[in-house]
């Protein structure tokens, strides 16, 4: 956890994002982003957020958050994305 009005990287807000549509691994019912966050300690984290193609713009959506196993496969559970859901699929240190 970062601790209160600490930043963890000096001179910018905490976490930070970047957001980067990736066509190949979006379908033909939802998109993919490539995200790039800071952590503590100035570590990068990066995911894929995944969301529904068809959704009401004014209305939040569920989420689920995941991270794969050490099997070097990073895949992405599109079926709770098929479902409605917001999904960040995360990579473990030294798998992304």
């Amino acid at each position: 956890m970062i601790p209160k009005g600490r930043s963890a990287r000096p001179g910018r807000p905490y976490p930070d994002p970047t957001l980067e549509e990736v066509e190949e691994k979006s379908g033909r019912e939802y998109l993919t982003y490539r995200v790039v966050m800071a952590s503590y300690g100035g570590r990068r984290i990066r995911a894929w957020f995944s969301l529904p193609k068809q959704r009401a713009s004014n209305r939040p959506l569920p989420a689920v958050m995941t991270a794969p196993g050490y099997s070097g496969n990073k895949p992405i559970p599109v079926h709770f994305t098929v479902a409605g859901y917001a999904v960040l699929t995360l990579f473990p240190t030294a798998q992304g």
